[in-house]
């Protein structure tokens, strides 16, 4: 045998057993089968020394030619296992490497799960409280909006009973025989103005009460008509009424003033007048 057939037989090993057995033990099995060859040189190196005596010269010759061929054999074998122990120890070394790498990718593939877990979580919580506060949002907006409805009602309301009010007022005041509240103002001060000059007497009082009534009479006809075409004119002319209200009020404190402050003249007989 050489080192070409023992480069075969390795490498037979290596084709047959690399797909059945683990690296560690592919590994053993290289090692052992080697160690066995290394043994049965050296044992037939023995016994190859231990018959040199016996046979002749040239026997002798071609022996030591063989024993020499067989230790170089043994050398290169020796070479060859420690080159693959070499390999082997490179390839523990990357076997460690790839499975701390793949430790490593495993835990950095778990954290990442995880943090991915949690994310999910948190957007699902994120996801519940604002559909809870949409639900909120949308019942706070139903609320409102019914309020609104109803507030709505009762101004509509409101204006209607108002606007009601005030075409009352205006049929009033557009009204020819109506007796309306200026009217009466006006009346109740003419009346008021005509009083102060009736005289106060007992005796005149007798004797002048069908004129007063004639008087008062015409005097209310005359208001009545003032009042309806008053009433036309401020409702023709809106502004006016302001000025109207503001000179009543004004004439309605100067009628209160002077029928406060005074006093009717009274007249009486001296002794010497009898």
């Amino acid at each position: 045998m050489n080192v070409e057939v023992c480069s075969e037989l390795v490498t037979s090993q290596l084709a047959v057993e690399a797909g059945q057995m683990n690296k560690s033990d592919y590994h053993l099995i290289i090692e052992s089968n080697c160690i066995q060859y290394i043994y049965s040189k050296e044992k037939l190196i023995n016994s190859l020394k231990e018959g040199s005596g016996i046979e002749g010269l040239d026997s002798q010759t071609a022996n030591t030619m063989e024993l020499e061929e067989l230790r170089h054999e043994r050398d290169t074998q020796r070479e060859e296992i420690q080159k693959l122990m070499g390999q082997i120890q490179q390839m523990r070394t990357e076997l460690q490497d790839i499975e701390t790498q793949q430790v490593s990718e495993a835990e950095s593939v778990r954290e990442q799960l995880q943090d991915l877990q949690e994310q999910i979580a948190a957007h699902k919580m994120a996801k519940q409280e604002a559909e809870a506060e949409l639900e909120r949002q949308k019942q706070e907006l139903r609320y409102t909006e019914e309020e609104l409805y109803r507030t709505k009602n009762t101004l509509q309301s409101r204006i209607k009973d108002r606007e009601e009010e005030i075409q009352k007022l205006r049929n009033q005041t557009a009204t020819p025989s109506g007796f309306t509240l200026m009217s009466f103002f006006v009346s109740s001060l003419q009346i008021g103005a005509r009083m102060r000059n009736v005289p106060v007497l007992f005796s005149d009082v007798d004797t002048n009460v069908a004129g007063m009534y004639g008087r008062v009479r015409k005097a209310a006809s005359s208001i009545d008509q003032f009042s309806i075409r008053l009433g036309i004119f401020l409702r023709r002319y809106p502004i006016a009424r302001i000025f109207v209200i503001i000179y009543m009020a004004l004439l309605h404190l100067w009628v209160m003033i002077v029928l406060l402050t005074y006093t009717p003249e009274m007249h009486h007989d001296s002794p010497s007048g009898r």
